[in-house]
């Protein structure tokens, strides 16, 4: 949960006033792209709390951190405005069933608060050093990484 949603959502929002610098970006680009980010999130949500949703709830987890890693690592890969709207509205539908499935799974409150404050100054903290936020994003993909690969290791729960 404190990757999904404190990497996986969370990240930008330190990095975000970084990359309208470094790109050129106006205020309006950024604020559609935050924009899209939470509409994708309220997307993933209502899609995410669906009874009839199919699969296990373990698989859905693995596959929205995995993709939330890759649509985050993706963003240091590209300048281009349309991408970064594309990537970040999945992104936030990844975030999304993360947080919907691993809540379901596990309560982890205090690591959940932990990484709200954790990965924007980590992001931040590595922005100041590099001056980029390239390497910010790449911190951040594979710190999901990491949180799938552990999720994957959790032995399933027993059938009912």
């Amino acid at each position: 949960m404190a990757a999904a949603v404190g990497i996986g959502r969370f990240v930008y929002t330190p990095i975000l006033p970084l990359m309208v610098e470094d790109l050129g970006m106006s205020k309006g680009a950024a604020g559609l792209l935050a924009s899209v980010n939470f509409a994708g999130y309220l997307v993933g949500a209502l899609i995410a709390a669906m009874p009839s949703l199919p699969g296990s709830r373990r698989r859905w987890l693995l596959v929205a951190l995995a993709v939330s890693a890759l649509t985050t690592g993706a963003m240091a890969c590209t300048s281009s405005s349309a991408v970064f709207l594309g990537l970040r509205s999945i992104g936030g539908v990844a975030s999304a069933f993360a947080l919907v499935f691993s809540s379901a799974l596990v309560l982890m409150t205090a690591a959940f608060g932990l990484g709200q404050i954790v990965a924007p100054t980590f992001a931040g903290m590595v922005y100041d050093a590099t001056g980029t936020f390239l390497l910010p994003s790449l911190a951040a993909a594979a710190a999901l990484l990491v949180a799938a690969t552990l999720a994957l290791l959790q032995p399933a729960p027993p059938s009912r």
